[in-house]
């Protein structure tokens, strides 16, 4: 994680963020369904989605987009080195892979001060998100709309509170403490 380019978050954000490929793993037409759920509640909320792809796969990601009437609510960029400028505007950031490893966007949203919702898939989201206290696990077998409402709820919470601890979550991936861990650990 490159804390050099972490900026200060901004208490005027209202946009739910994501960020990963542009692919069948990263779920973004589930996204886009969830997410037209809260349209429905938040007619204003917008949804940035940041990576690259395959050709294909955006354009099918688009034509959901343009299908679910989505079209001044969600927004396709490409990759960014400048994420952190985003994640600064941003309210919180949204994640419904189908499966991860250990999802460094989440540890570099939180160290932005952005709290994070996701699929509780068997691995990855867990290992980042104290569920309920610095962001928010939903169930995957739940329908698209209780996992909005559910979203709708998190996120009309959100206050300093929610920043400050996801800043303080991240702190447990930077590498100085793992250093220190491992070393503990080999008895050095």
């Amino acid at each position: 994680m490159d804390v050099d380019k972490i900026y200060p978050a901004n208490s005027s954000r209202s946009d739910i963020i994501a960020v990963g490929r542009i692919c069948y793993q990263k779920n973004y037409e589930r996204m886009l369904n969830i997410f037209s759920w809260l349209v429905k509640k938040i007619p204003s909320v917008q949804l940035n989605i940041f990576g690259n792809g395959e050709a294909e796969y955006i354009d099918s990601i688009n034509e959901l987009i343009v299908k679910n009437k989505l079209a001044t609510n969600v927004f396709l960029h490409k990759a960014t080195e400048e994420i952190g400028i985003w994640y600064s505007k941003s309210s919180l950031l949204m994640m419904t892979s189908h499966y991860e490893g250990l999802p460094m966007v989440l540890i570099e949203a939180q160290a932005n001060g952005l709290p994070c919702v996701a699929l509780d898939v068997d691995t990855g989201p867990s290992d980042v998100i104290v569920n309920n206290k610095v962001g928010l696990l939903l169930d995957p077998n739940e329908n698209d709309e209780e996992i909005a409402n559910k979203i709708y709820l998190y996120y009309k919470s959100l206050d300093a509170d929610n920043t400050h601890a996801a800043v303080l979550n991240s702190q447990r991936f930077l590498i100085e403490p793992i250093i220190k861990k491992w070393l503990g650990i080999l008895h050095v």
